[in-house]
């Protein structure tokens, strides 16, 4: 179990006990009977017998944690899954558009089929489950009360919140996967709307420091980074304000996100549109004086996307691999990173925030303000294409000649497993 800073009254240590010792297994062992589709494929019978003892057991705790709506919600889907067969594809839609955000302090359960973005592969809808506390750190929420920031980032729609996760199934425990997103859960409708995301960065520094980091001191040189040296505390609150101000940028530009949601989750827009807000981000909290964390924020875009999302082990079909290789060979094209005398390589930060500005202003100038739809779609992969190569049958790219050989990127099957950090 990872750590929380206070549980709340309503998870109570027998629950916890029921959900780590008797639900997690179950699930755990329902999930590798099914393939990438939530299909189950092996043992039919027993997988309905698992599924029967799962489900009483997940609605006591929706009952215990006061979450009526998910409960009904659970239950007619499970329902409906049995009904059609557990060998077809499920249909969490109740489960999906039951999905809110609890106040801040609450404890938040899920169990359904869901897409766990970068966590153990193969990636699917496999049945999964976790149970956090949604937890805004206090700077945090100091931050969004100091006039000076509300007045420069107004925000017109929150959607993304902060929580520690206190237990979970194999694809959140075990994996790399630091968020939810009530539009993985498998259904047989598109989202038209984002509902929330909710981040689990009590994951984010375990996987920094022990991922991340040991590759930027290998390739940029064994520095003091002002981001390897954060508290777990300030870490914490570093990711709530990055993630805060990252989606204040999905409201700017010609195409904001939230009116573009349908064109915008395509592979090649999506990629272009979350590597720019992260762009912005970099270089607005570098020079504001209204954002703490500077440097530490624009180490975290800068390492986490080119150092960590680009060694996935899936990573020419992985959605964060391609804003790594396409941020590197960008930073690479304005020699903001480049080979240095000994033959490793050169990072220059300001360097960094200038191209990062010059990345999002080219986007949004020679992209987004396209008015056309199809138009904008073709122009969104024609500038990918610049980039990053066509890959093999089933890969959205290749991995660029130039990293390999710079970077010696090599997709790598190391996961980190969350059960033994306290």
């Amino acid at each position: 179990m990872l750590t929380v800073n206070k549980t709340p009254a309503k998870i109570t240590s027998e629950l916890i006990n029921t959900f780590n010792q008797e639900l997690i297994i179950l699930v755990n062992e329902f999930r590798q009977l099914q393939d990438v589709t939530g299909s189950v494929v092996n043992n039919l019978e027993y997988s309905e017998h698992l599924l029967n003892k799962i489900h009483p057991i997940a609605s006591n705790i929706y009952k215990q944690l006061n979450l009526p709506e998910l409960q009904q919600a659970f239950e007619a889907d499970v329902e409906k899954w049995k009904n059609q067969g557990l060998d077809s594809p499920p249909d969490f839609t109740n489960t999906q558009v039951a999905s809110k955000m609890v106040e801040d302090g609450e404890p938040i359960f899920f169990i359904g089929p869901l897409m766990a973005i970068n966590g153990v592969p193969p990636t699917g809808f496999f049945f999964e489950c976790f149970l956090a506390v949604r937890e805004e750190p206090e700077l945090f929420r100091n931050l969004e009360t100091f006039e000076p920031f509300k007045r420069e980032f107004p925000h017109p729609k929150k959607a993304l919140f902060s929580a520690r996760l206190l237990g979970a199934s194999t694809g959140f425990l075990q994996g790399n996967c630091l968020a939810f997103f009530p539009e993985n859960i498998a259904t047989t409708q598109k989202l038209e709307s984002q509902q929330f995301a909710l981040f689990f960065l009590n994951k984010f520094q375990p996987i920094y420091l022990q991922e991340t980091i040991p590759r930027v001191k290998k390739i940029f040189g064994n520095r003091d980074w002002n981001s390897a040296k954060l508290s777990s505390e300030d870490c914490y609150a570093a990711g709530s304000i990055w993630g805060y101000v990252h989606e204040y940028f999905h409201h700017t530009g010609p195409r904001p996100l939230f009116e573009n949601l349908p064109l915008k989750l395509k592979w090649y827009t999506g990629l272009l549109e979350e590597l720019k807000c992260d762009c912005r981000v970099a270089y607005t909290a570098y020079h504001a004086n209204t954002i703490p964390f500077d440097t530490e924020i624009l180490e975290f875009i800068l390492f986490e996307r080119i150092l960590r999302y680009t060694y996935q082990p899936n990573a020419t079909r992985n959605f964060d691999a391609g804003t790594g290789f396409l941020l590197l060979q960008w930073l690479l094209k304005d020699n903001a990173i480049k080979l240095s005398t000994n033959g490793g390589l050169k990072i220059d930060l300001e360097a960094c925030v200038d191209s990062m500005w010059n990345y999002a202003n080219t986007v949004e100038q020679e992209v987004e303000s396209i008015e056309d739809d199809d138009a904008y779609l073709d122009e969104a992969k024609a500038f990918v294409r610049k980039f990053l190569p066509r890959g093999e049958p089933g890969q959205f790219f290749a991995v660029p000649e130039i990293f390999k050989q710079l970077i010696n990127i090599t997709p790598e099957d190391k996961l980190i497993n969350f059960e033994n950090l306290l």
